[in-house]
């Protein structure tokens, strides 16, 4: 696979659902990224209440622990905390649980997308997932594919809602990476 000169012309249409299904798709991969944000989140919290139960189990039974519940402290036993503790794990681990489906749900559907846009386009070797492209990559790639002169307009005003969404003040795409 070779890229297209900028005076060359693409055989291949993109219609309307081909359009739907690459909206989708970017929506499922955005979706998909913060879930996975998310996850890591509480599996890092998880780990924090783990350590934490490992130090109680040293502290002394008649010790008092300020344990934060919402932005106040209150004095408990040792024992009150470790309950409360458990407790916490419990629902933590049902989210990351939760979290873990949704993310293999939309995996799923982001991998019947693949196929149909890989068989159009024939991307075979361009990860549209976006795991192994970064932005100016993805950025090279549709900006010198005349096939895909019509989703500039997308890229950007993706990348647009990408820099207020993240509060990036600027964004440098390089176009003459082939170069």
């Amino acid at each position: 696979m070779r890229m297209l000169n900028q005076d060359e012309e693409a055989d291949v249409e993109v219609t309307w659902e081909d359009q739907q299904k690459i909206n989708s798709f970017s929506k499922l991969n955005a979706k998909y990224s913060d879930f996975e944000l998310n996850y890591e989140s509480k599996k890092q919290e998880k780990e924090y209440l783990d350590d934490l139960t490992e130090e109680l189990e040293l502290a002394d039974e008649d010790d008092r622990i300020k344990y934060k519940i919402g932005e106040a402290f209150i004095s408990i036993s040792v024992e009150q905390a470790q309950q409360r503790i458990e407790k916490d794990k419990e629902i933590l681990i049902q989210e990351l649980e939760q979290i873990q489906n949704e993310m293999n749900s939309i995996n799923e559907q982001m991998s019947q997308l693949k196929v149909h846009l890989y068989g159009k386009f024939e991307l075979s070797k361009v990860n549209i997932g976006g795991m192994d492209m970064n932005y100016n990559e993805v950025a090279f790639f549709l900006y010198n594919n005349n096939f895909m002169n019509h989703i500039k307009f997308k890229l950007s005003a993706l990348f647009t809602f990408l820099m207020y969404k993240y509060h990036v003040k600027s964004l440098y795409i390089n176009r003459n990476l082939g170069a």
